[in-house]
C-alpha cells in the first residue's frame, strides 16, 4: 500500500478514527494519506458463533485447599482461538478450559 502519514479512513463513506466494536457486516474501508492517494477495500466481518458456557459457582474453598476449574460448553475445544482466567491469582494455567485455583491468603 505504501503512502504517507498521517491518513484519514472512512467506513461506508463515513470518516472514522478507530474501528472497534464493529458488528457484522460488509463495510467499504477508504484510507487516504497526507497526499491524497487513496486505497479502497471491502471486508466482511461475519456472525460469531453462539455457544452455552458453564462453571461452578458459588465456590467455597479454606486455606490452600484445591479446586479442579472446567469450562464446559458446547464448542468444539479446536473452534476456541483462546481461553483467559481473570483474575489469574492462584491457578495453575490461566490460558487453559482445565486450571487448579488454590486457595491463598490475601
Amino acid at each position: 500500500m505504501g503512502g504517507a502519514e498521517p491518513y484519514k479512513f472512512k467506513l461506508n463513506n463515513i470518516p472514522v478514527n478507530s474501528f472497534v466494536n464493529l458488528a457484522p457486516g460488509v463495510y467499504n474501508l477508504e484510507v487516504r494519506d497526507v497526499h491524497g492517494c487513496t486505497f479502497d477495500t471491502t471486508f466482511v466481518i461475519n456472525e460469531g458463533n453462539q455457544f452455552n458456557l458453564t462453571t461452578l459457582s458459588p465456590l467455597e474453598l479454606v486455606f490452600n485447599q484445591q479446586q479442579i476449574l472446567s469450562i464446559i460448553t458446547d464448542l468444539d475445544s479446536n473452534e476456541i482461538a483462546s481461553v483467559v482466567w481473570t483474575p489469574s491469582e492462584n491457578l495453575s494455567c490461566d490460558t487453559c478450559l482445565v486450571t487448579t485455583l488454590t486457595a491463598k491468603k490475601k
